[in-house]
């Protein structure tokens, strides 16, 4: 496989998320109803390894569940049907999920009944598959709904949710050259208490897009510099989003922000919000450029080569089933990801 050159900086932990660099649409088409899932679901943890994807747990409409869903990601960018293939350990939902050149890691999550500092972690076979997944170690405090973000040496956990509270600190682990990861230690703080952001990176920065300070939805934008090493520079306020907004989905091409739908503090909705990748990594103004076929927070999302997928979700009054998916226009992303699961990234 040709190597791609997308920076120094760049995370290979979420590629799904994180298309500036290889992605070269340059808008989305219509989001269309695109088959079921299963089971009715919102808030899993989703990953993706070059063959499949993978739904990790999540809220079926009255319990938190365990089941491990996948399906193949076809050669077109569609996905073949989803099933159940395995279990987590634990039931678990709101785990942030990342992966390195040989791992998939859950990190903290909430069981149903309590909020966890576990970190769950299985081996990305050859094939695209994953082992099973075993408890490998902890998280210096109980968390879920913390905004995960990778650059090219370090994973870092953005505030989240304690069990009792939002909170504003920073946690950050190394990337081992074998793909494990070192402990984590807090690194500093965000400007205020958040949980449930939608995080992005480009070329140069980190963005935390809206969020709930632990009373409210907000529409705050912060962000931060990523340094040579990986590291992160101190977060501020850089603009806000046209409205309250926490629970949204997001989707990056290599020069546009999607922000899907999400919740506005009173209710879900269905707009699409967007914003220009500038050039040296920044973000233009972000605008309502239309809207999903319905109210939806809380769904998983992904990019393969072709479309965008949003798995299952809540619309407002019930966790669903539904899988929508819109193509990308301009442009084509990418299927296999494994060229950034291996030390081969430029």
């Amino acid at each position: 496989m040709e190597t791609l050159s997308v920076g120094t900086v760049f995370g290979s932990g979420q590629p799904w998320q994180q298309q500036f660099g290889f992605n070269n649409a340059t808008g989305l088409g219509a989001f269309t109803s695109d088959g079921t899932l299963p089971v009715n679901l919102h808030a899993s943890s989703v990953i993706v390894t070059s063959s499949r994807v993978f739904l990790l747990g999540g809220w079926n409409g009255s319990a938190v569940i365990n089941t491990i869903h996948s399906a193949v990601i076809q050669t077109d960018g569609t996905l073949g049907a989803f099933t159940a293939i395995g279990t987590l350990p634990v039931n678990l939902h709101r785990s942030s999920a990342i992966v390195t050149s040989s791992r998939v890691f859950l990190l903290g999550g909430w069981t149903g009944s309590a909020t966890i500092n576990t970190i769950h972690s299985a081996v990305i076979q050859t094939d695209g598959t994953l082992g099973a997944f075993t408890a490998i170690g902890t998280l210096p405090v109980n968390l879920h709904a913390s905004s995960a973000i990778v650059t090219s040496s370090r994973v870092f956990l953005l505030g989240g949710w304690t069990g009792s509270a939002a909170i504003n600190t920073i946690f950050s682990a190394v990337i081992q050259a074998d793909g494990t990861l070192g402990a984590f230690t807090a690194v500093g703080t965000l400007p205020v208490n958040l949980h449930r952001s939608s995080a992005i990176v480009t070329s140069s920065r980190v963005f935390l897009l809206g969020g709930n300070n632990g009373s409210a939805a907000i529409n705050t934008i912060f962000s931060a510099v990523i340094q040579a090493d990986g590291t992160l520079g101190a977060f501020t306020s850089v603009g806000t989003l046209p409205s309250n907004l926490s629970h949204s989905s997001v989707a990056v091409t290599q020069n546009r922000v999607f922000l899907l739908g999400g919740w506005n503090g009173s209710a879900t909705i269905n707009t699409i919000h967007s914003a220009v990748i500038q050039a040296d990594g920044t973000l233009g103004v972000f605008t309502a450029i239309g809207t999903l076929p319905v109210n939806l927070h809380a769904s998983s999302v992904i990019v393969t080569s072709s479309r965008v997928f949003l798995l299952g979700g809540n619309n407002g009054t019930a966790t669903i089933n539904t899988i929508f998916s819109a193509p990308l226009i301009g442009g084509s992303g990418l299927n296999d990801y494994s060229e950034f699961y291996n030390d081969d990234v430029e």
